[in-house]
């Protein structure tokens, strides 16, 4: 190490581990102290395997690299003070275990330790700055508190920078690779940066803004070859002319305005494709719209509305997967094409590759693959140009295309708030060796997509895109065009649909009692959860939008809402509803409506009784009554207690409203269904008249 001056070598010297023990002291010139540093950690990781043999040994590379880095830290601390722990030993006044460093706590930037499983990180992708903070204690001299504040901070500097070469040694010594699974490999695990802080930071929670980058090539646009020939010469051209070179595999972010206009507009094309992505700013917001915002985000990021992207996420989540899922609305707050790279693939030709950068609060599991899936499709023409904002309406279910694996990887997090408290530019600032580290990984990731047998995939993938994938969708959007929006809908075609043929004998009680309720004007309120996925504006809320034939007979069921009730069979003597660990009180519907409750649990049983015997079900504890209500794609809450299946049934006089399950339509009107509810996505279809549900299960309280 280099000192400035002989005082200061002389200060480290009598602080260090190494120094001359006074008989008197003995041991005791240790004590304890708390640091808490901050690592930033690029490493490569690409999936290489596609079928998982085994899911329950697949391990993610964000959780593998926060345990190594943690072992890696342990390892390092105990053989950074292993002179002060001999030390401690010999004069057997301080056991090992009193000075021995321990790490208290440790948080990762990719972990869904706080947040949500349902934001977790894909598995194979890599980072050129995920960060890892942790707190430990150590011991120092007593002397050494004694020196001016300076020199203590020079001082933990330096064992830092020691501690992190220990690391960086334990790391390379460690042969992880054969450690993963065989569905990802994680290689090339490198310390960016490391800072000691001054206040606390959880790198998972304080982090505001999460990037990603994804390496797009030219050539998958229509005319993108052409668009890449052009750019290179001009690259080429102003290279000669300035000292800006051109260099094979480096990222170029910007050239000087060409008097050649390049030769087709796919560029312009996908900047907005890419753009219609990116949330909207609400400062002059409606109260409406308040419910939106990303609140609590720093500055004005706290102003862009949250848009649910559950069509853009790993379909595997299942009812996670669901707009009613609060994970699921994120805020995407830029997405721009941050560099070109020219890259010349095995002795052959130069293609020119996209560097896209997605910034936002954070992401879903293929979000990124599928937003650059959707658009490519959307600027090659394959879909409609207003895809993404379809896609992302909370009312919509519809597939959406996935990008290949292996061009993506984390381009780092922002903590805004910590740099406000520390009055610093940012984390890790003044740090350079990134730059280097980003270039390798670049050239990493291309060298491994673009071998022959990698473009031969690529050109599989968007054969797929073009002839099946887009197709299927198109079609998905014609078949769904009635459930995207009510607006869209001709009251006339629904009115005339409404059937007002008399009821089966079954429901006739049941039905009569519900619309004696909706006259006497004592249906409930709907409770708040439930009302916020029901579609305001939904289904009948007023007479006059029936057409004059049926509005007399309609003219006093203009009420909309939904209440629960429980089965009687489940209460004891007081009507509270029983549970292990002791009874709640049952709903108001139980109170005001005696006799519509033992209806209806009377019909659930004479309904089972017609199920084949294989679906035979247990009564159900509780059931929902809905009136005119048309619920957006949602999955129920909680899970179902020995019971899996819902079961719903339509009464009245209505048309259209059939149920949607995963995007599958049922006319439930007098025709049970059984569905999961509580992993499947499901909402109602536009309707018009007279529309009562009831829906019977049984949740796990």
């Amino acid at each position: 190490q280099v000192f400035q001056s002989r005082t200061a070598l002389f200060r480290h010297v009598r602080n260090s581990a190494c120094a001359l023990v006074d008989g008197d002291d003995k041991g005791s010139q240790y004590t304890m102290q708390k640091n808490s540093i901050a690592i930033s950690i690029g490493y490569d990781a690409y999936i290489s395997q596609k079928e998982i043999p085994d899911e329950r040994v697949c391990y993610h590379t964000a959780e593998i690299v926060e345990s190594l880095t943690r072992d890696a830290f342990c390892h390092a601390l105990s053989t950074m003070y292993k002179y002060e722990i001999k030390a401690a030993s010999e004069n057997d006044l301080a056991s090992d275990e009193q000075i021995m460093p321990v790490i208290i706590s440790s948080s990762h930037s990719a972990a869904t330790n706080v947040r949500h499983t349902s934001l977790s990180e894909e598995n194979g992708v890599g980072s050129i700055g995920t960060v890892v903070t942790l707190s430990y204690t150590y011991p120092v001299r007593r002397s050494l508190l004694e020196e001016k504040e300076k020199f203590q901070l020079q001082e933990k500097d330096r064992i830092l920078q020691k501690l992190v070469d220990l690391c960086q040694d334990y790391i390379d010594r460690n042969n992880i690779i054969e450690t993963l699974p065989p569905a990802a490999t994680l290689s090339q695990i490198e310390i960016l940066a490391a800072q000691n802080l001054q206040t606390n930071l959880h790198a998972e929670s304080d982090c505001t803004q999460r990037i990603y980058h994804y390496l797009l090539p030219l050539n998958w646009m229509n005319g993108g070859e052409e668009v890449g020939e052009w750019w290179l010469g001009v690259l080429r051209q102003q290279s000669s002319t300035s000292q800006k070179h051109f260099r094979d595999g480096h990222g170029i972010e910007g050239l000087a305005r060409s008097k050649v206009q390049p030769p087709n507009d796919i560029l312009r094309s996908l900047k907005q494709t890419l753009r219609s992505a990116e949330s909207k700013n609400r400062i002059g917001r409606t109260a409406k719209e308040e419910e939106i915002l990303a609140t609590g985000r720093f500055g004005v990021l706290a102003y862009r509305a949250r848009r649910a992207f559950h069509n853009f996420t790993d379909p595997s989540l299942g009812g996670d997967a669901s707009p009613s899922h609060k994970p699921i609305w994120r805020v995407l707050d830029r997405v721009k094409i941050l560099q070109k790279i020219p890259f010349t693939y095995e002795s052959e030709s130069t293609q020119v590759v996209m560097v896209i950068a997605f910034s936002g609060d954070d992401f879903l599991p293929q979000q990124v693959r599928r937003i650059i899936g959707s658009a490519i499709a959307m600027s090659n023409g394959w879909l409609p140009p207003d895809f993404i904002d379809t896609a992302t309406s909370p009312d919509m279910l519809i597939e959406t295309p996935l990008a290949p694996v292996n061009h993506m990887y984390s381009a780092g997090s922002k903590y805004h708030f910590f740099d406000q408290r520390t009055h610093e530019k940012s984390l890790f600032d003044g740090h350079h060796t990134k730059e280097k580290f980003i270039d390798s990984i670049n050239r990493k990731i291309l060298e491994r997509v673009t071998t022959s047998k990698g473009r031969a995939e690529q050109s599989l993938w968007l054969l797929d895109l073009q002839q099946k994938i887009c197709p299927r969708i198109n079609k998905q959007l014609d078949q769904n065009e009635l459930i995207r929006s009510t607006d869209h809908i001709s009251k006339e075609v629904l009115n005339d649909s409404i059937s007002i043929e008399a009821p089966p004998t079954d429901y006739e009680m049941c039905l009569n009692e519900l619309r004696c309720i909706v006259t006497s004007g004592q249906w409930p309120l709907t409770s708040v959860a439930r009302s916020k996925v029901i579609k305001q504006g939904g289904g009948n809320e007023s007479a006059n939008d029936l057409s004059k034939e049926f509005k007399d007979e309609f003219e006093n069921t203009i009420q909309s809402g939904s209440f629960t009730i429980i089965n009687p069979e489940f209460c004891n003597e007081d009507g509270d509803y029983m549970l292990q660990n002791g009874n709640i009180r049952s709903p108001q519907g139980n109170t005001l409506f005696p006799d519509l409750v033992k209806m209806i649990f009377d019909l659930e049983v004479n309904i089972s009784k017609d199920l084949a015997s294989s679906t035979q079900r247990p009564s159900s504890s509780h059931c929902a009554v809905n009136r005119n209500a048309q619920f957006t794609p949602h999955v129920d809450s909680g899970r179902g207690l020995g019971q899996s299946l819902s079961m719903i049934v339509g009464l009245g006089n209505y048309g259209g409203g059939k149920l949607l399950v995963e995007g599958d339509a049922h006319d439930i009107r007098f025709t049970p269904l059984q569905f999961d509810g509580w992993r499947s996505r499901h909402w109602t279809a536009p309707f018009a008249g007279e529309r009562f549900s009831l829906v019977w299960f049984t949740p796990d309280i």
